[in-house]
């Protein structure tokens, strides 16, 4: 059998696997892009959620405290309580938001801070500095964590990054190995 004839064939075979190879990769390293920029898309909105919360929860603080001021002088304003719920509703809102994001088993400890935050029955209860710093820490770490995990990329894009970078080394040590003695016999 004369294998002269097949050369162009398994020519052809190997550019058709090695082009349907590159279309596969290029799918999946799309597909995880656009992963990445959904993720850095989430952390985005966690943290313009988490600010809004910690600048409503402080203000309502203070509307609180002068509403107490003012009662113990006698004084009955409707403005604090008017102010007051309004900022209640919109800590709420951002409350459900973040906690609509979170997964309950990675971000527990931002939860349970939540929680916490949202012990006020009626929007009545001044926010101590303690619970809004534990509040801030915890969505601090949930964004380092999600921040790394953006960077470090998805774990396909991880797997053709260090594959290539395998695949390139192995190919050039084999070229070495095969070629060099061939390069420096002909010197």
């Amino acid at each position: 059998m004369d294998f002269s004839l097949s050369y162009p064939a398994v020519g052809a075979i190997c550019a058709a696997l090695i082009a349907g190879l590159i279309s596969f990769v290029v799918t999946v390293l799309a597909k995880d892009q656009k992963v990445s920029e959904f993720r850095q898309a989430w952390i985005d909105a966690l943290r313009s959620d988490a600010a809004e919360l910690v600048s409503h929860l402080a203000i309502s603080s203070l509307v609180l405290k002068a509403e107490r001021q003012a009662k113990e002088q006698g004084v009955q304003l409707a403005v604090f309580e008017m102010a007051g719920y309004k900022e209640f509703v919109s800590a709420k809102a951002c409350i459900v938001r973040i906690r609509l994001r979170l997964n309950t088993v990675e971000h527990a400890a931002l939860l349970s801070a939540l929680h916490e935050v949202d012990l006020a029955e009626g929007g009545r209860v001044e926010h101590a500095d303690v619970v809004l710093n534990t509040l801030v820490t915890e969505t601090q770490k949930v964004l380092k964590t999600e921040w790394t995990r953006v960077k470090k990329g998805e774990l396909s894009i991880r797997c053709v990054r260090w594959g290539g970078l395998i695949v390139f080394l192995s190919v050039f040590a084999f070229s070495i190995y095969h070629f060099w003695p061939t390069l420096s016999l002909g010197a």
